[in-house]
């Protein structure tokens, strides 16, 4: 069976259609959101390339993405992790 593959069109021309709400469904439609149970601590990778490549997700992205998340009664928190320690740093609490 092969496995699904998601996109979406980088073409807007409205705020119901931009990239941001495009994230979203695409979230949604890959069944995402129903593997977030209440009380779920969700990690979000936001950097797997440099500044500016496609590889990086933008802020707005992660934002839509994190309240999404919350948004299923996940909990939200922001860590750091560095290529020399292999420990997450919590960098803020988590939000009701």
């Amino acid at each position: 069976m092969k496995p699904a593959v998601y996109f979406m069109d980088a073409r807007s021309d409205s705020a119901d259609t931009s990239l941001i709400a495009k994230a979203v469904t695409v979230f949604d439609a890959a069944g995402l959101d129903e593997l977030i149970s209440p009380g779920d601590v969700v990690a979000l990778k936001v950097h797997c390339g440099e500044w500016n490549s496609s590889a990086y997700l933008r802020p707005v992205y992660a934002r839509a993405l994190t309240d999404r998340i919350q948004d299923q009664g996940a909990w939200r928190q922001a860590v750091r992790l560095r290529h020399d320690d292999a420990d997450l740093q919590p960098v803020c609490q988590p939000r009701n």
